[in-house]
């Protein structure tokens, strides 16, 4: 039977968590917080402890980030990119169980809840997880908690993706009380009113009068913002994740911040060419009729996804440093 993890806030979201235990409890073992045994250990070490011995992680994300690490005694041993490492930050419990299932390689997917986020106690920390996790491959939205069916499609999801991890060699193979072969998912088995969908990642509320909409990777976040920096410096205002994200609706705010827009600037690296949430933005993009100039740091040749949307563009190529160098042409570029 595989070992289930359920990472998630447990303030706002016991109710929901309980459900499902319920639903999985059948046919899996699950981890969390509920039955975790003390053995006289920190509580931080067990949880890490327990997820480690974990076959698979969910993750459950909403608007309450959790209480942050005041002090990590497990940096040592700790695989993790955390910024608790070199003391430049604190992160949440949740976080550093998401940062230290990445370290771990762990098979694990992940759900935010799409309400909730135009309080106005939503940590930023918050947000900026969000744009961490956006373009990993499992991650989507759930849109309302509250649907039974919602739960379901957990379950399915988690068979789904069993059987894929299996197939590739990243699970051991394990029976569950239903046979495999017994198996089926649906491709959608939820109405679009309330499934589970993969929008785009971010919830910023548009600051009018914004000339760029930078495009970007989040894993280009040093390059995205030294070119925002640099192109408000010379007058061009920017909207840029996670730096003007605030209140409102993912999906929504995306898209409008792109169709206010004059230009969009698509950071091209080897990450942005592979990222699902900048084809999405270059989709939109492309739909509303704004002009697109992508700026390439990395010499990589584009998707053929994403070579459909740039192809006719006008290139900037900044292969070659000082970046800035490059830069100046961009604001030259988009102020003609």
């Amino acid at each position: 039977m595989y070992k289930i993890f359920l990472s998630s806030p447990y303030r706002d979201l016991e109710e929901y968590r309980s459900k499902i235990f319920e639903e999985l409890n059948d046919e899996f073992e699950i981890i969390g917080v509920e039955n975790i045994i003390p053995d006289g250990s920190h509580s931080h070490k067990l949880d890490i402890k327990n997820l480690k011995k974990s076959d698979i992680i969910i993750f459950l994300i909403s608007p309450y980030y959790g209480s942050l690490i005041a002090n990590c005694k497990l940096k040592q041993d700790c695989k993790a990119d955390c910024p608790m490492k070199t003391e430049e930050g604190h992160i949440s419990y949740l976080h550093c169980e998401y940062k230290t299932t990445v370290a771990e390689k762990k098979p694990h997917f992940t759900y935010i809840i799409e309400e909730g986020w135009d309080a106005p106690d939503v940590k930023r920390e918050a947000v900026q997880f969000i744009h961490e996790i956006q373009d990993e491959e499992f991650t989507h939205f759930l849109k309302n908690i509250e649907d039974p069916n919602s739960v379901k499609m957990i379950k399915e999801h988690l068979k789904k993706n069993i059987l894929n991890w299996q197939n590739e060699g990243l699970l051991v193979k394990k029976e569950f009380i239903k046979s495999v072969e017994d198996i089926q998912i649906e491709e959608e088995p939820i109405s679009d009113k309330n499934r589970i969908t993969d929008l785009p990642k971010d919830k910023k509320a548009l600051k009018l009068g914004h000339d760029v909409f930078i495009c970007h990777s989040s894993k280009d976040k040093i390059v995205a913002d030294t070119t925002c920096h640099f192109l408000e410096e010379n007058g061009i205002k920017c909207w840029i994740a996670p730096r003007d994200v605030s209140s409102g609706s993912y999906a929504a705010s995306i898209v409008k911040a792109i169709k206010n827009a004059k230009l969009i600037v698509l950071i091209f690296t080897n990450d942005a060419n592979f990222s699902k949430h900048v084809k999405r933005e270059l989709e939109q993009a492309v739909k509303n009729g704004i002009t697109i100039q992508p700026f390439r740091t990395e010499d990589v040749e584009p998707t053929e996804e994403i070579d459909f949307y740039i192809s006719s563009m006008h290139w900037l190529d900044a292969l070659t440093p000082p970046l800035e160098d490059h830069l100046i042409k961009r604001v030259k570029m988009i102020s003609q």
